[in-house]
């Protein structure tokens, strides 16, 4: 029983395109994202909790390069500036409480 789930679900992950496997990458990264700023939100303002209610794992970044600092993230073109300030400010906070 076992041994056949195996096979079929390594099956099914070989017979996925490239295009969705990219896709579920993605989303995967964006839901990563959205935990880690959300854990960061938990000890901000009342303001910035009510701004964060709103947002859901499909506004995240989707994109990030490695560069000589550390990933590049690449904001998507659809959001807005304040939006995108708002989430450079959690991800300076976040940066500095992560442990090295």
């Amino acid at each position: 029983g076992c041994r056949i789930y195996r096979k079929t679900l390594h099956e099914k992950d070989r017979d996925r395109s490239s295009a969705e496997k990219q896709r579920i990458r993605l989303r995967a990264r964006q839901q990563r994202l959205y935990n880690k700023r959300s854990k960061v939100v938990k000890k901000t303002s009342k303001r910035e909790k009510k701004m964060w209610r709103d947002i859901t794992p499909d506004m995240m970044t989707e994109e990030e390069t490695a560069g000589e600092e550390g990933y590049i993230h690449h904001q998507p073109d659809w959001r807005s500036t304040h939006f995108n300030s708002f989430t450079r400010k959690l991800d300076s906070r976040l940066s500095k409480t992560v442990k090295c």
